[in-house]
């Protein structure tokens, strides 16, 4: 759903006393890949601090998605290899 729409659902719900925790949230599209949209998430962050509303991102994973919190193990270990933390024998 759009954020703004689902902002209206929150912001009915605040009127309404009712708890409320946002779940499965990223920068990015519902796709979980695609563009990051930074901006657009830290505006929606910031209202849900606000307003004292949990929130848990999505997705801690290493999946080759923009929404992935880890890099890619292959990725990790290729950015160890160049930076001389780790090192490879032949025998």
């Amino acid at each position: 759903e759009d954020i703004y729409t689902v902002k209206d659902y929150v912001k009915l719900a605040i009127k309404e006393k009712l708890p409320i925790i946002i779940t499965e949230c990223a920068a990015t599209d519902g796709s979980g890949d695609g563009p990051l949209y930074f901006d657009f998430f830290k505006e929606w962050i910031e209202y849900l601090e606000e307003n004292k509303i949990s929130w848990i991102v999505w997705q801690f994973s290493d999946r080759v998605e923009s929404s992935s919190l880890i890099r890619p193990k292959e990725q990790v270990m290729l950015d160890m290899y160049n930076s001389g933390n780790i090192q490879v024998k032949k025998y």
